[in-house]
């Protein structure tokens, strides 16, 4: 670092062999007529330097001045010669760099053990790095994050941020490619130009990147150096921020994972997250997208979260449960489902979407609805994104309407009959179940089956031989129409 802050305000010149990174003590003045003290630095005025010497690679010697004679320029110890400049001017500036640097490594270790804040440690840090960083963990989250902007006169204003806030789904699908290549690195690497970064790990897990773009100012020698650093002091802070985030026991999440899981709820839990005229919208993720790159689930429920305002969304069964609360959403229903919509388009995932309830103690009924939602609707209709319960509400019904029977002991023997003559020829139930759903109105009838009246007639006068007078009455003309459809979407044998 001090060898770079050198080269950029004087016409510096280095011999040694740079490879060499071990800590250095505190500059100090050479004194030929002192001891010198092994692993310091030491800074002297050209002419203060002895004719001959013997120092060897545990001193580092900076000179400032005329050039110094040819047995110092050999590269047999760490020698750096200043050409320009005052001697007290350069030993002041690199005394206040070696303090600053020692300052911030105090100042960061303070706050490790105080607050783990992971802005404030870079924001300690970017005087060094001389860059924009940010920090993404396993999750895609973003534990700190620079933003800038540049003022008139060229200078630059930063703001760091320790948002925990998740990177846009524009950007994830990159920096995962690159992430998953790279991932495995341990120490500084390149992924591209312009991109300096430090892979994370903490007790030999991959905890996160540290990405710096060269932005502000050119890549300098020291960067990586520097950088290695702040990645040291990041890991730290990972190996003490604790491992589960806790949820504050009165939000709409912690109230809702406790009535999945059947565990008990205060009504002073209840009534603080209730208001008047309000009501919740439950919808299920399937994040198993068609073909498309499928995101840490903690990172599409932040997406979610962030989406949509009074949302809450936790990873439950297997897929992701979310709960809009419309007395916070500022948008109408509708403005809700497109924008879903085209969310589960943009990313190829499904969902099913419970109808709206007001007792958030029913949560565990409509998180049901929009699981059979999705999963009848892909049934019926793989095509879909998204599913509505009260679309598919009368299938649901059907499937368990026969209780504990199986369906071929619902069927009344004058029906079964007619199930067997279809089989044998004309398709008579298809026939009777679209004359029942159309009100028995032989016109539409005819019309949707595309035949003839008088065929459609020959066809109902077989259905009233088989069944008799049965179709007089109301009920049984529904419970028919009930078995016919249970029937069609079945793959039970009736007989």
């Amino acid at each position: 670092m001090i060898i770079d802050k050198l080269s950029v305000e004087y016409q510096t010149y280095c011999f040694w062999n740079e490879a060499d990174k071990r800590s250095w003590k505190r500059p100090a003045l050479f004194d030929a007529q002192a001891e010198l003290e092994e692993g310091r630095i030491y800074l002297a005025p050209t002419d203060a330097l002895p004719s001959r010497h013997e120092f060897t690679s545990d001193y580092f010697i900076i000179c400032v001045g005329d050039e110094p004679r040819k047995n110092y320029l050999r590269g047999c110890f760490p020698f750096i010669w200043v050409k320009n400049g005052y001697f007290a001017e350069v030993f002041n500036k690199v005394q206040g760099w070696y303090e600053s640097y020692a300052q911030w490594e105090i100042d960061m270790q303070e706050v490790i053990a105080s607050d783990i804040d992971f802005g404030k440690l870079t924001k300690l840090s970017l005087p060094f790095i001389g860059n924009p960083v940010a920090i993404l963990d396993t999750e895609f989250y973003h534990v700190a994050i620079t933003t800038w902007e540049k003022k008139a006169d060229g200078q630059v204003k930063f703001h760091v941020e320790a948002p925990m806030f998740p990177i846009s789904l524009e950007k994830f699908e990159n920096v995962h490619t690159i992430r998953e290549k790279y991932k495995e690195l341990r120490g500084i690497y390149r992924p591209t130009e312009g991109y300096i970064c430090s892979n994370l790990f903490v007790t030999g897990r991959f905890v996160g990147t540290i990405t710096v773009a060269e932005r502000w100012r050119p890549f300098r020698k020291s960067d990586e150096e520097i950088i290695q650093v702040y990645a040291e002091r990041i890991e730290e802070a990972f190996l003490r921020r604790a491992s589960v985030k806790t949820m504050q026991t009165s939000t709409l999440k912690s109230v809702v994972f406790d009535y999945l899981n059947k565990n008990p709820v205060s009504k002073y839990r209840v009534a603080h997250i209730t208001t008047e005229n309000q009501f919740f919208l439950c919808f299920k993720v399937m994040v198993q997208g068609d073909g498309h790159l499928s995101p840490p689930v903690n990172y599409i429920c932040s997406i979610l979260e962030n989406m949509f305002e009074g949302c809450v969304a936790m990873e439950y069964e297997g897929c992701i449960m979310g709960i809009v609360d419309f007395s916070i959403f500022p948008y109408e229903l509708e403005k809700f489902i497109a924008t879903l919509k085209s969310f589960l388009d943009k990313k190829g995932f499904y969902a099913g979407v419970s109808d709206r309830f007001t007792d958030i103690q029913e949560v565990w009924i409509y998180h049901r609805q929009a699981y059979h939602a999705f999963r009848i609707g892909q049934e019926m209709h793989p095509e879909k994104r998204i599913y509505f319960f009260m679309d598919y509400a009368f299938i649901y019904m059907l499937e368990n309407c026969t209780g504990e029977f199986s369906l071929k002991h619902l069927i009344p023997p004058e029906l079964r009959t007619l199930l067997k003559s279809s089989k044998a020829g004309v398709n008579y139930a298809e026939t009777l179940k679209c004359y029942l759903e159309n009100n028995m109105n032989a016109s539409v009838t005819s019309r949707l089956l595309y035949l003839h009246r008088s065929s459609f007639m020959n066809r109902m006068e077989r259905v009233h031989q088989i069944l008799g007078d049965e179709l007089l009455n109301s009920k049984t003309r529904l419970w028919y129409q009930i078995l016919l459809t249970i029937y069609e979407d079945s793959e039970e044998n009736p007989e």
